[in-house]
C-alpha cells in the first residue's frame, strides 16, 4: 500500500511538473555579420526549464551558436516544428538590425518589409507587452555595400507540455506514413502478383 503510494505521488507531481513547466530559450548578445570590419562577440544561449514561472529546475547553456550549419529537417520534424513555434512565447526580444544593399530601392523595400514582420511577430507571441522588454532598431545604411548586422538578445517560452505533444504527434504521422508504405507495396505486389502470374512476371 505504502508502495502503490509513493508511485502514484511520483506520477502525480511528474505531471504536475509537465503541465505547469516551460522551457526557456535565452539568447544573449548573439551577433550575425559579413562585415570583416566588425569582430563579433561571443555569443551564447542557455535552456532552462522553469516551474510554475519562477522555479528553476534545469538550466544548460551552449557556449557558442552555430548559425552556420545547414539544417535540413524531414517532414515529420518540420512540421512538427511549425506547430511548436505556434506555441511560442516571446518574454524578452531586444534586436538591431543594419542593413544596405546595392540598389536603394529594394533596400527601402527590406527595410519596410522588416519593419512590419517585427511588430506582427511581436503581437502574436507576446502575452503580457513591456515597452521596456521590447525594442527593434532597423538601420537602412544605402552604402552600396550589399552588408549587413544583425544582433539580437532574447528569450523564447514554450511550454513542455507542447513539446510533448508535438513529439507524440510527429511519431503518430511517421508510423502512419510507414503504415501506409507497406500497405501500398503490399497491394502493388498483390496487383502484380494477380495479373503476371501466368506471364511468370514480378
Amino acid at each position: 500500500m505504502l508502495l502503490l503510494f509513493f508511485i502514484l505521488s511520483i506520477i502525480i507531481m511528474l505531471c504536475c511538473i509537465i503541465l505547469f513547466s516551460e522551457l526557456n530559450i535565452v539568447i544573449d548578445n548573439l551577433e550575425i555579420t559579413n562585415i570583416n570590419e566588425i569582430i563579433c562577440k561571443p555569443n551564447r544561449a542557455k535552456l532552462q526549464i522553469v516551474f510554475l514561472k519562477k522555479m528553476r529546475l534545469f538550466s544548460y547553456t551552449i557556449k557558442k551558436l552555430n548559425i552556420k550549419s545547414k539544417i535540413k529537417p524531414k517532414l515529420d520534424v518540420k512540421n512538427a516544428s511549425l506547430n511548436l513555434i505556434k506555441n511560442v512565447i516571446i518574454k524578452n526580444l531586444n534586436t538591431e538590425i543594419i542593413i544596405d544593399v546595392n540598389n536603394a530601392e529594394i533596400l527601402a523595400y527590406i527595410t519596410a518589409l522588416i519593419s512590419t514582420i517585427i511588430p506582427n511577430i511581436i503581437r502574436k507571441h507576446v502575452s503580457n507587452y513591456n515597452k521596456e522588454k521590447f525594442s527593434y532598431i532597423i538601420k537602412p545604411l544605402f552604402n552600396n555595400t550589399n552588408s549587413y548586422y544583425i544582433k539580437l538578445n532574447c528569450i523564447l517560452s514554450i511550454k513542455l507540455v507542447h513539446i510533448i505533444n508535438a513529439f507524440i504527434s510527429m511519431l503518430k504521422t511517421k508510423k502512419r506514413r510507414e503504415k501506409n508504405e507497406r500497405s501500398s507495396n503490399r497491394r502493388f505486389n498483390a496487383y502484380c502478383n494477380g495479373k503476371y502470374k501466368e506471364h511468370d512476371r514480378c
